[in-house]
This record gives structure tokens, C-alpha cells and sequence, in this order.
């Protein structure tokens, strides 16, 4: 309703209390009425401004426009690339444009190799059959949906070949580099690449992963042996069919090589037990490539050990797996072991006791390298060979503080909510958003890889921090009881409850304030871009300073 029809619907009603007014009155009513009209629009006015800055403290999704479960559609923010890598690698020495060019093309290539396999292969086959657990299958169903999958099963295959022939021609390229210097114009052997062996760990824990994904499907390995079945009587009278042998023994060929390949756990095995040595370069044999492979190894486990069930612990526990399955590489090529590694590694093996990898995908890193490489137990303590007792030790531990581990995540996920409600709001000053924006740029450095263990982030951008130290808890606190077989209490019930729900608003809070987030993009990057500038401008004034 209007306010002044308002205004006059209740002038009209009053109360004169038997009184009649003169008629010399009415100017004077009239300014009181137009008075109070002022002071009630100032008023609602005021209260409208008021109730708005209160939607925007509590909630900015009140309305229908942002609400988190009606949104189909989600912004994706990475970044795309037109340029290429020989673009971007341009210097004045031509060998050194060359070894940045080659390993920074490889570790592009394996990443884009994870990003496939995350996207197109993992939920595909670890769901396999999950529609099948309620609802009963007629005769000939299985073949059919086993069927359909072939061509998913073949795209997988290739995958798993173009990841073998990338770790091998990765570390031939690393078996070229490290030749000495009596056998090379150009002194390299005093550069230690650690992070083309990260990668080369982190592809070989994604084909680990695929492996425990197809294995530990349960519904994937019976409708095979039943698909196999089918082909079997299909050979042996393809006439039935209106087949000839000669039609289908290109399709059984490739069937026996998909079983061979992808369902024989023998996907990771294959890429680490392949060939590496041939005409123009020896791996095994290279004594210098075996020493710097030790010495990433050494390096990446310093780091792990100051970072790892830290409040830093982001996604490192899925790259310890890495290094662990670059320990295994290492066994398998060189047929050694250094035996302060291994003991090194197994010390910092107990920091994470279980690691989630995907979905339901468990590992266990000890249990994991054992089974891998049996030798090592020469080179360990025999009394700290098994895991079960280190594992029983933590969930004992973990259920009887996860009640108050739980609580303080509550009070710390709290004051971090009201902090981005406040902090994080629209401003009528420009200078208060200009302020805001870069404060938060600098808190949310954390995107980067160069972000060291011991760096220091503003409260605002503990979220991120916030969500993995909280799913790292539930994860581990699930696994545990899952591969010892405890039953979980009631009241580590409500906790592991309370944690998802944490987790959930700690969602919806970024989420509420994504468009904020989405206009920081480009100053971050920007950001980025000085910083990276000014090292790069300090790297070039010290090599002039060395000629």
C-alpha cells in the first residue's frame, strides 16, 4: 500500500474525541499531516536499509535468485591456455629453451592425463552396477550392460598405454639429461628436477587407483566373466549368430586383451615393470639418474614430514601416495633400495595411516609398499612391519577425542562464517571494496604451488583449510572403522554427522559469496603475474651479475 493512501486511510478514521475543528484550522492540519508523512516515509525508509543490511549479515540467499539447490548451472573458473608451451619457453641459450620445453610439455601431458582420468573414468567404473543392487536383472541384461561398457573399457585401455609410454619416455628424457658430464657439451647433472618426479608419482598413483577401483567392484568382475561366457558359446556355433569365425575374432581379440590388461590387477605392475632401456638410452644403468632419484625422493619426504596431519595438509596426503609409488618405481628399475629412505619412509608412512584416494578407494601406504616390494622388509625394524597395531593404536585414539576435535572445528568454522558474512558484503565505499579485494588476494595465495608448510593465512581464507582439516578427519575416522571392522558409537555418530554438516556449510558459505570471489579472478591473477615477473627480473639480473 502507498503511504500517503496510507496516511489518509487513518486521517480519515480519527478520533476527534467530540470535538469539532474550525474551519481556519484546516491549513494547519494539513502541515501536520505532511509533517508526519515525512517522518513515517524517513522512517520506513530507514527500516528497509536496516532489514536489508541484516539479509545481507545472515544470508544472502534468502531470495529465490541464489539458492544453492535450484542452480543448474556452476561457473567454471580455470583457466584456458591458447598459447602453446614452445610459445612460452623462449630464451637466448637454446639447450636450456629445449630441457624447459621437453619436461614442462611431459608434466602438462600427465596432468591432463589425471584431469582424464578423473573426469571420464573413475565414477564411470566405480559406480558400475550400483543400479542393479535393488532392482532384479532379467536373462540377458548383464551381457547388455557389460556390452555398453566395452567402448569405456576400450577408451581405458588406450589411456593406461599412452600413460606407460609418457612415464617411460619421462624418465628416458631424465636418463638423457643425468649422462655426465664426460658424455654431454652441457652441465646438467647439478640440476635436481624434484617436481618432473612428482608427476611421474602422481600419474603412476592415478593408475594405482584405477586398478583398486576395477578390482574392488565386485558387479564389474561378474557381468566380465559372464560377457566372457556369452563370447564363448558365440564361437563355438557362430552360425546361430550369423557369424563367422573369421567376423569375430578380431572383437575376441580385443576382449582377451581388454580382460588381460584391465582386469588382472596388473595395470599399476605393467607400467612400473615395462622395459625402460632400449638402443639410444639405459635407465637401469644409470648410476647418476639413481642418485638424484634418491635425492628427490629424500627431499619430498622432508616436506611431507612437516606438512603432512598438519593444518597445511590440503591434498598432500594423496601425493604422499605418489612418492610412495615412486619408491616403488625406483625398486622396480634400479633393483635396489636405499636403506635410510626406507627407513625414512616408514616413519613418515605412520602420519597417514589410511589415505582416500576415490570414492571408496582405501590405501594403505605401508601395506601398499610391502605388497609392492617385499625385499624392503630387510631393511626394516621386523616389530614395525605391520600396520594393524599402528592403525588400532590411531582409531582408539581418533574415538575417543573426535567429540572434541569436532566441537572446536564447530567454534572455528563459526567465527570464520561470521568473519566472510561481515568482511565480504557490498560497500558503498570503493575504497573499503578496493581494500577488501586485496586483503583477500593475498589470503588466498594458497591456489599456488609455491605456497610453503609454514606460510601464514589470514582468518578469511581458513575455509579452504577448514574443509580438508574436517574431511581429513572423517575420511580417516570411516576408513578405519571400515577396514578394522569396529563398530562406531552413538556419539562419534552425531560427531561424524556434524562434521558433513560442517562441510556443507563451509559450501554454501563460498557459495554465497562466489560472485565476490568470481570478480577477484582477475586481480589474483594479475597478482600472480607481478609476482612472477619480479622473480623472474631477479633471476636475470643475477645471471648477469655471474657472467
Amino acid at each position: 500500500m502507498d503511504i500517503d493512501a496510507f496516511l489518509a486511510a487513518h486521517s480519515d478514521n480519527d478520533d476527534n474525541g467530540g470535538w469539532e475543528r474550525e474551519a481556519f484550522d484546516n491549513d494547519t492540519t494539513k502541515m501536520i499531516q505532511e509533517r508526519h508523512k515525512r517522518e513515517f516515509r524517513n522512517f520506513l525508509e530507514e527500516h528497509a536499509k536496516h532489514l536489508v543490511n541484516i539479509e545481507d549479515a545472515l544470508d544472502d540467499s534468502l531470495g529465490s535468485n541464489w539458492d544453492f539447490f535450484k542452480e543448474p548451472i556452476s561457473l567454471k573458473l580455470s583457466s584456458f591456455e591458447s598459447t602453446s608451451i614452445l610459445d612460452l619457453v623462449t630464451t637466448d641459450n637454446k639447450v636450456l629453451t629445449k630441457f624447459v620445453a621437453v619436461f614442462a610439455t611431459l608434466c602438462n601431458e600427465i596432468a591432463l592425463l589425471q584431469e582424464e582420468a578423473q573426469n571420464e573414468y573413475f565414477s564411470a567404473l566405480l559406480m558400475y552396477g550400483d543400479s542393479t543392487v535393488q532392482l532384479p536383472l532379467e536373462e540377458g541384461d548383464v551381457q547388455l550392460m557389460f556390452g555398453k561398457l566395452v567402448s569405456l573399457l576400450q577408451r581405458v585401455s588406450i589411456f593406461v598405454d599412452r600413460v606407460n609410454q609418457v612415464v617411460k619416455n619421462a624418465l628416458q628424457q631424465l636418463a638423457m639429461m643425468y649422462i655426465g658430464q664426460q658424455q654431454s657439451n652441457t652441465k646438467t647433472t647439478s640440476v635436481l628436477l624434484t617436481t618432473v618426479f612428482r608427476y611421474i608419482g602422481n600419474i603412476l598413483a592415478t593408475l594405482a587407483t584405477l586398478q583398486e577401483i576395477v578390482s574392488s567392484n565386485e558387479t564389474l568382475q561378474n557381468h566380465m566373466n559372464q560377457y566372457r561366457r556369452m563370447l564363448r558359446a558365440v564361437r563355438a556355433k557362430p552360425e546361430l549368430f550369423n557369424f563367422t569365425s573369421e567376423q569375430l575374432q578380431p572383437f575376441d581379440r580385443l576382449f582377451s586383451r581388454l580382460k588381460g590388461q584391465l582386469f588382472d590387477q596388473v595395470i599399476f605392475q605393467s607400467c612400473i615393470e615395462q622395459n625402460f632401456d632400449d638402443s639410444t638410452v639405459s635407465v637401469s644403468a644409470n648410476n647418476i639418474l639413481k642418485n638424484y632419484f634418491v635425492k628427490s625422493m629424500t627431499e619430498q619426504l622432508e616436506y611431507y614430514d612437516k606438512i603432512l596431519a598438519t593444518q597445511a595438509d590440503l591434498n598432500h596426503r594423496q601425493e604422499f601416495f605418489g612418492l610412495c609409488c615412486q619408491l616403488i618405481l625406483f625398486s622396480s628399475i634400479f633393483q635396489t633400495m636405499s636403506k635410510p629412505l626406507a627407513r625414512t619412509f616408514w616413519d613418515v608412512r605412520k602420519k597417514v595411516p589410511a589415505i582416500f584416494m576415490y570414492g571408496t578407494v582405501i590405501i594403505s601406504p605401508g601395506e601398499f609398499v610391502l605388497r609392492k616390494i617385499p625385499a624392503i622388509e630387510g631393511v626394516l625394524e621386523k616389530k614395525g612391519l605391520s600396520d594393524l597395531s599402528q592403525r588400532t593404536a590411531e582409531l582408539k585414539t581418533l574415538d575417543s577425542t573426535i567429540v572434541a576435535k569436532t566441537a572446536a572445528l564447530y567454534h572455528q568454522a563459526c567465527v570464520w562464517m561470521a568473519s566472510m558474512d561481515s568482511d565480504f558484503h557490498p560497500m558503498t565505499n570503493q575504497s573499503q571494496q578496493r581494500r577488501m579485494q586485496f586483503k583477500f588476494i593475498r589470503q588466498v595465495e594458497y591456489f599456488s604451488d609455491l605456497c610453503l608448510p609454514d606460510f601464514s593465512f589470514g582468518e578469511d581464507a581458513q575455509g579452504i583449510f577448514l574443509a580438508f582439516e574436517l574431511r581429513h578427519l572423517a575420511t580417516t575416522f570411516i576408513n578405519l572403522h571400515s577396514l578394522l571392522g569396529v563398530p562406531v558409537t552413538t556419539s562419534n555418530v552425531r560427531a561424524f554427522f556434524r562434521i558433513v554438516e560442517l562441510l556443507k556449510a563451509i559450501e554454501l558459505t563460498y557459495f554465497r559469496k562466489s560472485i565476490f570471489v568470481v570478480n577477484l579472478s582477475q586481480l589474483h591473477t594479475q597478482g600472480n603475474i607481478i609476482t612472477l615477473l619480479k622473480e623472474m627480473q631477479n633471476i636475470q639480473q643475477s645471471l648477469q651479475r655471474a657472467k
